[in-house]
């Protein structure tokens, strides 16, 4: 329960649609009831555990003994572990490696060691490793294709990737417009009359129009979520070879899919084939090749239908055989393969690159802990320890919300020149781990350029759908209907008008923002402190500048966080810090206990540049009348209430003003 469903999610959307707008969230069970004859417990609790593997999805699902009387779940984050290698060496982090799946080999240990040992001189949290882990895999980074081969001691003269790329020739370089650089192959379509909205994102008249349409393809294989639970590893690949297709150039439109799958023998009751033999064994952390035929091209057809991509073409094989010499040849780790036909605006072909003062922006769903370690645990091999690493590393798929992704998508690119979307990648293995340092990365840098690329971000300012995950769950995650984008300032706004029209949740990677953050203590304080009103243009602070009150504190996360010193400057040299921590000698303090949560400057509150907005840590409301004081000077007592009761008369004249 520690986190909303999707099914909830359109639950609640449709309640507040008929105007119940109380309701928040709505979430449903399912009961079983099993007749049984069995007498001992274990012979009981086989029979359970047979049921839950074949009914209940333990990525999704939970089992609850007795009805549910709450949504508070009590559960708590886990906190960020630095791995200690500075100390125990290689160990520390063989470790991790076998913990977490993260399918470094020896090579890759050594390097590691060598970096964070030797160079950096320090230890690196398990959020590095895991992206390591990702950001370096066979999936993400392709070094074994892109490698040198040598083969019987001597060098190949092309790498695999090379091979491949040399299939595209000098003559069909002239047809081609996008190939091996972007997440969909593009080649020369034709000048065209479309239809097309008067007003893309609003409700609109359509109209004629005359553009250049490129024709686009796109494939890839699903293999290891497949062979491991089918119905959602397919459709899940193809949730995201279909954001393959959006993510090409500057946004494009998804036209049909194909589908297509290689399995292992399938062992049909009634069906029995000379080359098949039943006593050969599957391994136990995939499922039967029966299974995955049936359940595979469900999962991706299910997919399809609730976007509204339809499946024209596509083949099925099924193979295995002992060969004379003993050998083996069967699909044992099965192909599900996807491909998409899509169609790109000729002026949509190239992106942009990122530049300075431009947003990082995230659209779709919200994180969930689905999909940890997706694109190591596709390149390592797998076996039965690694069972429940690979189980954590299938995603799970919401094609109702990859309808409304694709929807936004879709309003961005008929508005032709005037399409904000200056850079766009898919979400895919690593989550944000990747694809927010894709999405920032410039081709063909070098030292010493003044845009290198590179952002910084805020990993709290990504959006849950579970508030129990980790950083490294944030960052790590592959949750999916994500995509990650490039806009420049000025059509901010306009993107923003566009994701509310279409209900999608977006999130901006600005770090302008002050907010307040964990206590330095770790703690929650809840005791007296004193105060100081600073000069500024508060409404609820007139006439009181220069007072120094006690104020009670209650609170775990009270400290004033600024993600750049400048920025922390202009707040305090602006008037904007109108409220802040003093000590006995009554100057403004970091110092604990006088500073309670090791705000800096001691910034205690924050007022907005019209003085009509204020924001602070300290409750006023606890001690606005005298008998709530602990402690009161001498002098006060002759006052007939307390000297905060001034903010309460000053908001009240402010109302009675306007």
């Amino acid at each position: 329960m520690n986190f909303s469903t999707a099914w909830s999610s359109n639950a609640v959307a449709i309640c507040q649609a008929c105007g119940i707008s109380a309701i928040k969230r709505i979430e449903r069970a399912t009961r079983y009831l099993v007749r049984y004859t069995a007498t001992k417990p274990e012979a009981v609790e086989a029979l359970k555990q047979a049921l839950l593997r074949h009914e209940c999805d333990r990525m999704t699902q939970q089992v609850y003994e007795e009805p549910l009387t709450s949504f508070w779940h009590g559960k708590t984050v886990q906190p960020v572990r630095k791995i200690p290698i500075m100390e125990r060496g290689i160990d520390a982090l063989k470790e991790i490696n076998e913990e977490i799946g993260l399918g470094f080999d020896d090579w890759d240990l050594q390097y590691y060691l060598n970096l964070f040992k030797e160079k950096l001189k320090r230890n690196p949290t398990d959020v590095e490793c895991f992206d390591m882990g990702q950001s370096n895999s066979e999936h993400s980074r392709h070094w074994f294709f892109g490698g040198k081969i040598v083969v019987d001691g001597k060098e190949m003269p092309q790498t695999l990737f090379q091979m491949v790329k040399n299939t595209l020739t000098e003559n069909a370089k002239k047809n081609s417009v996008i190939a091996f650089h972007d997440n969909s192959s593009v080649i020369k379509g034709a000048n065209i009359v479309t239809l097309g909205p008067v007003n893309p994102g609003e409700p609109s008249a359509v109209q004629e129009r005359t553009l250049d349409s490129h024709l686009l393809l796109t494939a890839e294989t699903h293999n290891f979520p497949s062979g491991v639970a089918p119905f959602p590893g397919a459709e899940t690949g193809t949730g995201g070879r279909i954001r393959d297709v959006q993510a090409t150039g500057r946004g494009a439109n998804v036209v049909a899919g194909v589908s297509a799958y290689s399995v292992g023998n399938l062992n049909l009751e009634g069906y029995k084939l000379p080359w098949e033999d039943e006593k050969l064994e599957y391994p136990s952390n995939l499922a039967h090749p029966r299974d995955i035929l049936i359940q595979a091209s469900n999962g991706a057809s299910d997919y399809g239908n609730k976007f509204g991509e339809p499946v024209v073409t596509g083949f099925a094989r099924s193979f295995g055989m002992v060969l004379p010499n003993g050998e083996r040849r069967e699909y044992i780790k099965p192909i599900m393969f996807s491909a998409g036909l899509g169609q790109l605006d000729g002026r949509h072909c190239t992106k942009g690159e990122p530049e300075i003062q431009m947003w990082v922006v995230k659209i779709g769903g919200p994180c969930y802990r689905i999909g940890m370690g997706g694109g190591a645990a596709s390149s390592r091999i797998q076996d039965t320890k690694t069972a429940d690493l690979d189980f954590n590393a299938v995603q799970r798929g919401d094609a109702e919300m990859e309808c409304k992704l694709n929807k936004v998508i879709r309003a961005c690119c008929d508005l032709g020149e005037k399409n904000p979307i200056v850079s766009i990648h898919d979400q895919g293995a690593g989550g944000n781990g990747n694809v927010l340092k894709e999405i920032v990365e410039v081709s063909n840098s070098k030292p010493g350029d003044a845009n290198r690329g590179g952002a910084r971000y805020e990993v709290r300012n990504i959006l849950v759908g579970d508030d129990t995950l980790s950083v490294l769950e944030i960052w790590g995650a592959e949750y999916q209907e994500n995509d990650a984008l490039l806009l420049r300032p000025e059509h901010v706004e306009l993107f923003d008008k566009i994701c509310k029209r279409k209900a999608l949740e977006e999130e901006t990677k600005t770090s302008a923002q002050p907010r307040f953050v964990h206590n330095e203590s770790g703690r929650h304080e809840s005791r007296f402190v004193s105060v100081q009103i600073q000069e500024s243009n508060a409404v609820m602070l007139r006439g009181m500048a220069g007072s120094s009150l006690g104020v009670w504190v209650s609170h775990g996360e009270g400290r004033a966080h600024f993600t750049h010193p400048k920025i922390q400057e202009k707040y305090v040299a602006s008037g904007a810090a109108a409220i802040r921590y003093v000590d006995d000698s009554n100057v403004p303090t970091e110092e604990y206990p006088f500073n309670p949560n090791g705000s800096p400057q001691g910034i205690a509150g924050l007022v907005s540049s019209d003085g009509r907005h204020m924001c602070l840590m300290p409750h006023p409301e606890r001690c606005f009348l005298k008998y709530q004081w602990p402690y009161m000077p001498a002098e006060f007592e002759a006052h007939p209430v307390s000297p905060w009761m001034q903010i309460f008369q000053n908001a009240k004249s402010f109302c009675e003003g306007q």
